[in-house]
């Protein structure tokens, strides 16, 4: 593919409620199976309020110093002395590719790792990333990990039991506090706490030393990497990024890190031992997985973009420049101060960016209703001559057909836009590319 320029890379993160979550339907499908728990769960509401914040120690920290002595700083900055940028990336579209390199990451990382995410699976993939910092931990590298409670049933365990190494530290955001151990549980036993709790985190982000860091759409866990045996696999994109754009993202991280939103998880998760006899725990789980299920996704041709992780253990990263600016949601977001105002959101930025568009908007989506407002601005793309492409999900590759009602309410049928269904794998990310001239305005 010829780039006759760098385009502007927006990489946004953001929380979402989850009524707009495509998985909810699943949740909700099992309720009538469920209802039981919710009455049962009434005379338990009283339990189910936040600990006193007083009593719950959770220390401010922030990322480390950009490093110059680390191997991964020499290979972010050989990478950055190619170009004439001050941030440069790699398109990780890959699934296998992708999960490498958070591994590849978290293994030469020698100062800190920042791991943010919304569904941690405590299945193979995300076991053996737990694995790999645990081992970061253990050569002395600070380890931080973010991660929404909506989903953390499967690896709750896990990630309770890490927190007891040292130099480990885990953090949930928004946690239930009531029912715990499936999220249908922990939504009807917070039927009475729903203006809190349908407010979750969506931010994806693993960061290393602070100088290099993947930033995208996939969640941590076998169906996000190709590797669900269920067959429940979905196509994603995530970004390798080197420069300034990194030290933005370190800098979103640590706006939610030390919110009130993120507690410590063993102020909301009892810890099932002593520190010594979790770490035992800990390690024995780890141990059970010897390797990653196969690999369902690889096809030889795509090998090409599949580079990253082996140009990171040569400490020679081919990447490519370009203006970036990082936006993330802000995090009052998650008490619901923006329902009903989207200044400052991740979703304003990028209305504003493409209405300022003077070439071409590129959007890719699992579930795409612009609503009136984004009809609206999508006609005026079109009469100021702007090319619109929108990458979504078919009805049969869906994983929530719900979503197509939204077609029946609007509709776009302009010249020049350009919908193409998925392959029946799925998309699960979003992004949103658009030239220069979108951020000089």
């Amino acid at each position: 593919m010829t780039v006759s320029r760098p385009p502007e890379i927006i990489a946004g993160m953001g929380d979402c409620e989850i009524a707009n979550r495509g998985e909810t339907g699943r949740v909700f499908r099992k309720v009538a199976v469920l209802l039981f728990v919710w009455a049962a769960s009434i005379g338990l509401t009283g339990c189910a309020s936040l600990p006193n914040a007083a009593s719950v120690h959770r220390p401010a920290s922030f990322s480390t110093a950009v490093p110059s002595d680390t191997r991964l700083a020499w290979t972010a900055k050989k990478a950055l002395a190619k170009i004439q940028y001050a941030s440069a990336f790699k398109l990780l579209p890959v699934a296998s590719g992708a999960y490498q390199t958070l591994i590849e990451l978290v293994s030469q990382a020698e100062a800190s790792v920042d791991l943010q995410t919304f569904v941690l699976q405590g299945d193979a993939s995300g076991t053996l990333l737990l694995k790999a910092l645990r081992d970061a931990a253990g050569r002395g590298v600070r380890v931080r990990i973010l991660i929404d409670d909506l989903h953390t049933d499967s690896a709750e365990l896990l990630l309770s039991n890490l927190a007891a190494f040292r130099g480990v530290e885990v953090r949930l955001i928004n946690p239930f506090t009531g029912l715990r151990g499936s999220r249908e549980s922990k939504l009807l036993s917070s039927m009475f706490a729903l203006d809190r709790v349908n407010h979750r985190m969506h931010n994806k982000l693993l960061v290393a030393d602070n100088v290099l860091a993947v930033i995208g759409g996939r969640n941590i866990g076998d169906s996000y990497f190709m590797r669900a045996e269920d067959g429940e696999n979905f196509i994603d994109l995530d970004a390798l990024a080197a420069g300034v754009a990194v030290q933005q993202m370190s800098a979103s991280f640590d706006e939610y890190w030390n919110s009130e939103y993120a507690w410590p998880i063993d102020g909301i998760v009892a810890p099932s031992g002593e520190a010594s006899a979790r770490r035992s725990a800990f390690d024995r789980a780890v141990e059970k997985i010897g390797s990653l299920p196969p690999d369902h996704g690889v096809l030889e041709h795509l090998q090409v973009y599949a580079t990253a992780p082996d140009e990171l253990r040569t400490g020679s990263l081919n990447l490519t420049g370009a203006d970036a600016e990082v936006v993330a949601d802000p995090v009052d977001k998650l008490s619901g101060t923006r329902v009903g105002d989207r200044r400052g959101t991740v979703r304003a930025f990028i209305g504003v960016a493409g209405l300022a568009s003077t070439f071409e908007v590129f959007t890719v989506s699992p579930y795409y209703v612009p609503g009136k407002i984004g009809i609206e601005s999508m006609r005026e793309n079109r009469a100021n001559g702007v090319r619109l492409r929108v990458l979504t999900n078919s009805l049969a590759s869906s994983d929530e057909p719900a979503v197509h009602a939204g077609y029946l309410l609007v509709t776009c049928s302009s010249p020049g836009r350009m919908a193409s269904p998925s392959c029946p794998l799925g998309i699960k990310g979003r992004s949103s590319l658009c030239p220069p001239q979108a951020a000089q305005q």
